[in-house]
């Protein structure tokens, strides 16, 4: 006897959508653990290469990411070491290229 209000097509489609569902979830849980990333690649020990141009100021020393304009002689520290300019010459050319 069919109910007239209830469609069997639609309860057909829900069943098969629901056990889609089911079955989709469960599949995640058979995974075999080779197939698992158990141990992802450590970070811990590896920086981003950055470089650091300390100046002195009245109270103390500050640290920029890029060189300054006009503070050249103020210049205590560049990090890497490789970056640091020589000449007056040089360091306008490095604030040159970091605009």
């Amino acid at each position: 006897m069919k109910n007239p209000g209830f469609d069997h097509q639609f309860a057909r489609r829900l069943r098969f959508a629901l056990l889609a569902v089911v079955s989709l979830t469960l599949t995640g849980c058979l995974v075999p653990p080779s197939w698992r990333n158990t141990n992802p690649p450590s970070t811990e020990n590896v920086l981003q290469p950055h470089e650091s141009w300390c100046y002195q100021t009245m109270a103390d020393i500050q640290c920029y990411a890029r060189p300054q304009e006009g503070l050249e002689e103020a210049l205590v520290n560049v990090d890497p070491q490789s970056r640091r300019p020589m000449t007056p010459e040089e360091y306008n050319k490095a604030v040159g290229q970091s605009r």
